[in-house]
């Protein structure tokens, strides 16, 4: 069951559509985990497009931007989490800098990747993708920095994708881009505590 809320009153809510399903359902518990993650006004999206418009990656998308707004509109939060858009957005902030109506696009689609995470919803399309999010993320708290030498490492023994690029990291050793033994940072210590701060799980 639904009920609409009026957009032009005063009063209007952040969703066209609201969900009034039972305590307890699942619909409910993402909706009420989302919206703590995101105070965005979704109703404010008058679907002009021009986020879809101006999204370099819109064309690989199941979703386009403008869609994803669309379902959490229309209360499908759980369709939006599912997305592989979410997963290929590359938070280049495009969107939310061409929206009129000023709707923070871009870190929506960070909050729904957090859902998608907490939950275990993401796209099977999403595997090689959350892989270096991971390697990316370990790096980062075990260095303090970026590595590209352990992220590589890192990536190809999550994916299993050892022969991918096989030719480009030797001439990126040669000429000094890759680094075998890479040191810490001085402040290491702080960045693994806000890591352990954060509960990001790798």
């Amino acid at each position: 069951m639904t009920r609409a809320t009026s957009l032009g009153s005063p009063r209007a809510k952040p969703f066209i559509v609201e969900q009034t399903a039972a305590a307890g359902d699942q619909s409910t518990r993402l909706w009420e985990e989302f919206r703590q993650l995101t105070s965005e006004n979704f109703a404010r999206c008058t679907q002009c497009g021009r986020c879809t418009a101006g999204c370099p990656l819109a064309s690989d998308m199941d979703l386009s931007p403008t869609r994803v707004l669309r379902s959490l509109q229309l209360g499908q939060v759980e369709r939006a989490a599912r997305s592989l858009a979410i997963w290929f957005c590359v938070s280049c902030q495009v969107c939310t800098t061409r929206c009129p109506q000023e709707v923070d696009i871009a870190h929506t689609m960070d909050s729904l990747r957090e859902l998608a995470r907490r939950h275990g919803l993401e796209h099977p399309g999403s595997r090689d993708i959350l892989s270096f999010h991971r390697s990316l993320l370990a790096v980062v708290r075990r260095y303090g920095r970026l590595r590209e030498f352990p992220l590589v490492r890192g990536y190809k023994l999550r994916t299993w994708h050892f022969f991918q690029d096989l030719l480009v990291a030797p001439r990126l050793f040669f000429r000094g881009k890759i680094h075998l033994l890479p040191k810490e940072i001085a402040a290491v210590e702080a960045v693994r505590q806000v890591f352990a701060r954060s509960g990001v799980p790798l």
